[in-house]
């Protein structure tokens, strides 16, 4: 048993302040758990986020790097594209070359001489050359006038080189890529 000599009043006043101390150190306690506790899940939380954020970056260098290989791809469909309209192009063209000089060959007189043959892009085909008589370039012309390969025939520049007695002339043959392969040389 003990003995309190003090006064009850003072006795129960010491017991609601020793209370209220254990209920402030309590609380005090409770609050710093949950400090922690929050500081934790926040830290957690943060860690996640960097986490997130440098997975969106490797995606992003990803996206990148796929974005390149399109372009790449891209710029390969386009030079390959024209590649095959340039072939196409020179394949249609060399027939048409082809058939245009066969025609042309047909309907040269042997006294006929040709230096230089020039193909336009726009269906034109320019024969340079000479003759001992101006006779054999009219025949050429009406020659390939008659034909239907050559729609329009024009002789241009003629002249006459005293020198060597020989007729120079220029003449302008439109093609009719219509009628490739229809003529019977």
């Amino acid at each position: 048993m003990t003995i309190n000599l003090l006064p009850e009043e003072l006795t129960s006043a010491g017991r609601q302040r020793a209370s209220k101390k254990s209920g402030l150190y309590l609380l005090l306690i409770c609050y710093c758990c949950i400090s922690v506790i929050l500081y934790s899940l926040l830290s957690m939380r943060i860690n996640a986020l960097g986490d997130q954020r440098k997975a969106w970056e490797g995606l992003l260098s990803e996206r990148e790097a796929l974005q390149l290989q399109l372009e790449t791809l891209e710029q390969k469909i386009n030079s390959a594209y024209e590649e095959h309209t340039a072939l196409e192009t020179a394949l249609n063209t060399g027939l048409l070359l082809t058939e245009t000089l066969t025609v042309l060959q047909h309907h040269l007189p042997h006294q006929l001489r040709v230096k230089q043959i020039i193909f336009s892009g726009e269906g034109w085909v320019i024969v340079y050359g000479e003759a001992e008589t101006m006779e054999s370039i009219s025949l050429l012309a009406a020659s390939l006038s008659s034909d239907s390969f050559f729609p329009e025939v024009k002789l241009g520049e003629l002249y006459l080189d005293p020198e060597k007695d020989t007729h120079h002339f220029t003449l302008q043959l439109l093609t009719d890529p219509g009628k490739v392969g229809s003529n019977e040389v």
